[in-house]
């Protein structure tokens, strides 16, 4: 599959997009073995989603969207990305033992990224707690205070992730400098 065709169509991601993945859900737009094939770990994955019985069930719904993700490459819209996350952030909103998860608030920072004003997101959800000791969570918000033009916030944000030891600190560490 030639990616400089379809490369217009291509959704950028934040960490990155897996080559061999995307090959395959591009191959889909036309091969209908592809599109089967697809629709197949699709499945899979909506199982394990319903069938999941054991002690981590942030993992499957993590999983599910990573994949969606990947394989869908106009950022997951034939997936219904934005509504899987929303489903899995409500059903987790109030589960303490994923506030400080890396996955969880990589998931909030997907789900901030489609808003319109992030910013209030990001306070509120510092307010309750999730997120305050991982540096990605410092990171994504002082990045929308610079785009908003706000300096002195981004900088406030960074001291409050350096002061928490967000880890990994040496990320923050770097990204602040």
């Amino acid at each position: 599959m030639d990616i400089d065709v379809s490369k217009e169509n291509i959704q950028p991601l934040r960490g990155g997009r897996n080559l061999a993945q995307l090959g395959a859900a591009l191959q889909a737009q036309s091969d209908v073995d592809a599109q089967r094939q697809l629709q197949f770990q699709k499945e899979e994955h909506e199982a394990a989603l319903r069938n999941y019985q054991g002690p981590d069930p942030l993992d499957p719904w993590f999983n599910y969207i990573q994949w969606i993700e990947q394989s869908f490459p106009k950022h997951g819209h034939e997936g219904h990305m934005d509504k899987l996350i929303k489903d899995c952030l409500q059903l987790f909103e109030n589960d303490k033992r994923y506030y400080q998860d890396r996955r969880f608030v990589k998931l909030w920072i997907k789900y901030v990224d489609c808003l319109s004003n992030p910013l209030e997101i990001y306070q509120r959800l510092y307010n309750t707690g999730i997120g305050t000791e991982v540096a990605e969570f410092y990171r994504a918000w002082s990045c929308y205070c610079e785009e908003s033009g706000d300096f002195k916030k981004a900088n406030q944000v960074y001291m409050l992730g350096l002061q928490a030891k967000a880890q990994p600190l040496d990320e923050l560490e770097q990204a602040h400098m």
